[in-house]
């Protein structure tokens, strides 16, 4: 590890300690503060934002709906994260509803022993559905995949927050990622979790209608459940209050090996596009989701 990303380690490891010691009504207020800032910070990722919700819910950037809107989803970005960073780091308790009825349909998939996919997608917390979901699979292992950050130290602090969740990480471009993958479903009948809501390498994917538009999709996460047969369930965590979530599931498919890839894929994009329309706020408007013309 170099020098330099072991300083920018620890300056993002103070950082989260300064989080997870503020009382709950100040992360608020700071939430409010960065979303205010957000534009200083990532002008094109906020320009990404504006875009997206002009083509796709008809808010015209300069009106006041598409900037009351735009504030409200990164100002709910960073308030779930520091929410999130708390219960992780720092113990903060915190209030899970639905937990019951997810637990028993991961009982009844997993007693399946073909494995279990779980897909999910940027909205809300997907950190906490992650810890919480590891929780309930008891003798069974989560493991997510994942993309690397741009920045190497941001990939060593996200493994170091999925490791006290107690998730096991597969990173993309990993030689051995089929293998692993295969391993953990075929094998050793684990739970795999995919975050697919973002474009796939080279926008090469099953193309769907989202949210009215024309898209890409990753195919992984139904190429693997229809060549194991494992299960999929699609699975949300959301915010309602402060330090209150939900989860919110979809028992997607029990014999994916009966369905073809592309429309198990869309049923999967589907279900992403109904949690949307739930909680418009609390996705990540932010991705470049969408290919419109210049």
């Amino acid at each position: 590890m170099s020098f330099w990303r072991s300083v920018l380690i620890s300056i993002a490891e103070f950082m989260v300690r300064v989080v997870i010691c503020l009382p709950n009504m100040l992360l608020s207020f700071l939430a409010k503060l960065l979303a205010r800032c957000y534009g200083l910070m990532a002008a094109k990722e906020l320009n990404q934002l504006f875009k997206n919700i002009d083509k796709v819910l008809g808010l015209p950037r300069h009106s006041f709906f598409a900037k009351s809107f735009a504030n409200q989803v990164v100002y709910f970005q960073f308030l779930n994260a520091f929410e999130s960073l708390k219960v992780i780091f720092g113990g903060q308790k915190v209030i899970i509803d639905g937990l019951g009825d997810y637990r028993e349909v991961l009982s009844r998939a997993i007693a399946m022993d073909r494995g279990l996919v779980i897909t999910t997608a940027h909205i809300g917390s997907w950190e906490l559905l992650s810890k919480y979901t590891a929780e309930l699979l008891s003798d069974r292992r989560l493991v997510v995949l994942a993309k690397p950050a741009r920045q190497l130290w941001v990939t060593a602090l996200l493994e170091r927050l999925r490791g006290r969740s107690k998730v096991d990480v597969l990173w993309q471009g990993s030689k051995s990622l089929t293998r692993d993958m295969l391993q953990t479903l075929k094998y050793d009948k684990n739970a795999l979790g995919f975050v697919m809501d973002q474009k796939p390498k080279g926008r090469v994917g099953t193309a769907v209608e989202f949210y009215g538009h024309h898209a890409e999709f990753v195919r992984g996460p139904a190429q693997i459940a229809t060549k194991t047969g494992a299960p999929v369930i699609s699975a949300f965590c959301v915010r309602i209050a402060p330090m209150h979530y939900k989860v919110v599931f979809f028992d997607t498919v029990t014999e994916s090996s009966n369905f073809p890839e592309e429309e198990l894929t869309k049923v999967m994009a589907q279900n992403i596009e109904d949690m949307i329309k739930m909680y418009p706020e609390q996705w990540c408007w932010n991705y470049k989701r969408w290919k419109f013309p210049a």
